[in-house]
């Protein structure tokens, strides 16, 4: 930090304030909409059902997606008549962003353009502002940026503006935000109301009746301090114990030995005995898999939690405060039970100034084992 500035702050405000001006197509444009959703897997899965009104609309044939390389897998699943582009993900270092754009000038959505662009990324960073930046179109359609997505240490102030930018909805009190601002985009696209039930995530096949015992667990979060306490892990175990199943950790390919590790520990620390199992899934059909065929989900506010609730897995899913609202909860039916502690300090963006996140240390075993009767008992 120099005068509290990021070191990358000027070369950072340089390149931004050269590549945010919104280029028009230099020829005619295509008949074409751009939907622009660079995100992770979880974030996603919450703008499946928006994406799939806007290509119900307009025609497989005329959208086009611009996502990251960690949702080509559920692009290709949920849109497979889609063409799908994939774009440099977040990076704090412009220059890459803008060296990474340079490689994909002799695309034709860069270089001819199209005619409308769809932003369905509402906390944009610099680097997302770049990228859309970087599309020739007629008619670009957005919301504002939030306060979520302002830099902290840089010079950037004046931030990308769409032709027609959409106004932050109202906060609704313990709903998914993300989910009101994916509707209140689409209804400016469309022209017409868009209700949260039009854009719900919904994914299928319909999930058959579940043969295995075995209680599914995704035990990490994005960061250490959004991962399910152990002591958690431990009365999940027993509860699954006196019910006849066993747990499995699905793991993500090459932490297999981190998820082997925390087994160990897990059933070293049940008083009773219990199955305790680790499953790979290298691949995105292998996790929705054991998702499908589960007795229960339980997982942190991850992927695997927006993942379980379009699918309709019974689930329950432990979720802080840091971000509480913004992204969760959210349901697709009763099956689904979203836990926390509510402490004052809701609303950190996880920077949290307590020894531990209280709003999920603070879950009582008493809460989950509620959770566990209320979808097994209704859902055997």
């Amino acid at each position: 930090m120099i005068f509290g500035l990021d070191k990358r702050a000027i070369p950072n405000w340089w390149i931004y304030r050269r590549g945010i001006r919104q280029r028009r197509p230099t020829q005619p444009p295509p008949d074409r909409v751009a939907i622009f959703k660079p995100d992770r897997l979880g974030d996603f899965v919450l703008a499946i059902g928006a994406i799939r009104r806007i290509v119900n609309s307009v025609g497989s044939h005329r959208c086009l997606l611009l996502i990251s390389r960690y949702a080509r897998e559920i692009a290709a699943r949920e849109f497979p008549a889609v063409e799908a582009v994939e774009v440099p993900y977040l990076s704090w270092r412009l220059w890459e962003t803008r060296r990474r754009l340079r490689e994909l000038i002799d695309h034709p959505v860069f270089r001819s353009g199209v005619d409308r662009l769809i932003c369905l990324r509402h906390h944009r960073f610099p680097h997302e502002d770049l990228v859309c930046a970087a599309v020739p179109t007629r008619v670009s359609i957005g919301s504002r940026h939030t306060p979520l997505s302002e830099p902290s240490g840089e010079l950037i102030r004046r931030r990308l503006e769409f032709d027609q930018c959409v106004a932050s909805p109202p906060a609704f009190a313990g709903q998914c935000e993300e989910l009101h601002r994916h509707a209140s985009v689409i209804s400016a696209f469309l022209g017409e109301p868009v209700s949260l039930d039009d854009i719900l995530p919904v994914m299928g096949p319909q999930r058959p009746d579940p043969s295995e015992p075995w209680i599914t667990v995704s035990p990490f979060g994005s960061a250490p301090i959004r991962d399910l306490p152990e002591t958690l892990l431990v009365t999940t175990a027993e509860e699954a114990a006196r019910r006849g199943l066993g747990l499995r950790l699905a793991s993500p390919p090459g932490e297999e030995d981190r998820f082997n590790a925390l087994a160990g520990r897990v059933q070293a620390a049940t008083p009773v005995a219990v199955r305790v199992t680790v499953q790979a899934t290298p691949k995105l059909e292998d996790l929705i898999g054991l998702l499908r065929t589960s007795r229960l989900v339980i997982t942190t506010e991850t992927a695997t939690a927006h993942l379980a609730t379009a699918l309709d897995c019974p689930t329950i899913v432990v979720v802080g405060g840091g971000h509480y609202g913004l992204f969760s909860p959210w349901h697709r039916s009763s099956r689904q039970r979203w836990v926390t502690h509510r402490v004052p300090c809701f609303a950190c963006n996880w920077k949290c100034h307590l020894p531990k996140p209280v709003c999920i240390t603070g879950i009582e075993t008493a809460q989950i084992l509620d959770a566990f009767s209320q979808i097994l008992d209704l859902n055997p």
